[in-house]
């Protein structure tokens, strides 16, 4: 008589012969999870936008329109919740950014305190520092913008120049000062890069000298 140790390991053989030789591999089902996802998405997707058509083609003609109340009423009624001009040349730790406090009162939703509600420059200025602010603000960009314009289109560089102050201009009406000019995208990089490009081409001797040069040849008689 065989012992259950016995009987549960031929019961086990006998299992595993009577699997099939080929085992579909688990990959296969998650792959099919994967694309089952991937179109449950893409046709939420589309009905989101197809029942939001109307709403959103209005909100992309007057998206900047929306936030300005709010601005007025937060900072107006709250004051300088988010700190000042002054604290932020001073380098201080701020309580909070005004367009990220002003999308968490228009939405309410999951993107509170990740999605933003831009605004120009003078806007951001009053939610800081109230009227003087937003004239301190539209002031400094004034003067940003009056000395980009009498840049003259003569070579590449200057070109280059007139280019990215029209970036500089759209920045002034989407962020605070301080955003067009020292964030990532903002002025002071790229005119870094111009000047180190300006004093590198200074160095170089110039293209005329350059096309002179003739490399040595030889002949074959």
């Amino acid at each position: 008589m065989r012992s259950p140790a016995h009987a549960e390991a031929a019961t086990h053989l006998e299992a595993q012969k009577a699997k099939p030789d080929i085992v579909a591999p688990s990959h296969f089902m998650s792959l099919e999870a994967i694309v089952f996802n991937l179109t449950e998405f893409v046709r939420k997707t589309v009905t989101a936008a197809s029942e939001h058509a109307t709403y959103l083609s209005l909100t992309l003609f007057n998206r900047m329109a929306q936030p300005f109340p709010y601005y007025f009423e937060i900072f107006t009624r709250d004051g300088q919740i988010c700190g000042t001009l002054f604290d932020r040349v001073q380098r201080k730790e701020n309580p909070c950014q005004p367009s990220l406090v002003v999308y968490q009162e228009m939405f309410h939703d999951q993107f509170a305190g990740r999605g933003t509600a831009p605004q120009a420059i003078h806007v951001y200025g009053y939610a800081l520092n109230g009227w003087f602010g937003a004239i301190v603000e539209i002031f400094l960009a004034s003067i940003v913008l009056g000395v980009l314009t009498c840049v003259r289109v003569g070579n590449d560089i200057t070109a280059t120049v007139a280019v990215m102050s029209g970036l500089t201009g759209y920045y002034f009406s989407q962020l605070p000062f301080e955003g067009a000019i020292v964030y990532d995208h903002g002025l002071l990089w790229w005119a870094l890069l111009i000047v180190g490009h300006s004093i590198l081409k200074k160095m170089l001797p110039p293209k005329s000298k350059l096309e002179n040069v003739t490399s040595p040849t030889c002949t074959v008689s």
